[in-house]
């Protein structure tokens, strides 16, 4: 039988390898945004996924923190954080709404792309586990 690891792990490694990914793409953008600063196309993607990167980077913690917790306290801290996450995710929009400086629909794009990125890692990385299980 395959040994089996904590979910907990699982997760932290996910994150990390979701995170150096984010944290690449913000780097690798920010050379266009040098070049092209009245892009406000590009500007935004990079603020969307800076938002993004960081609320993926609090998501772990606050997975980390539930963990441990039991019952009623579990269910608070999740909900604070939901509330947390998608409090940033509001502000940064109406930010860019506000400031003119952005483009939505690349504010919009950019907070998706840690999704996205965690979506592939998980099932890169599990796809890596079966075949190394196999």
């Amino acid at each position: 039988m395959p040994k089996q690891k904590g979910s907990l792990e699982e997760l932290d490694r996910q994150i990390s390898v979701t995170l150096r990914a984010c944290g690449l793409a913000i780097l690798l953008l920010a050379l266009p945004v040098a070049v092209w600063p009245q892009d406000g196309l590009l500007r935004g993607i990079l603020l969307g996924l800076a938002a993004g990167t960081y609320n993926m980077y609090t998501l772990g913690n606050r997975v980390r923190q539930i963990a441990v917790l039991t019952g009623d306290a579990a269910k608070g801290a999740m909900k604070r954080g939901l509330a947390m996450r998608l409090g940033l995710i509001v502000a940064v929009l109406y930010f860019a709404w506000q400031s003119g400086l952005f483009n939505l629909y690349g504010v919009g794009a950019g907070l998706l792309v840690p999704s996205l990125i965690a979506t592939v890692s998980g099932i890169v990385l599990a796809l890596r586990q079966v075949s190394q299980d196999g």
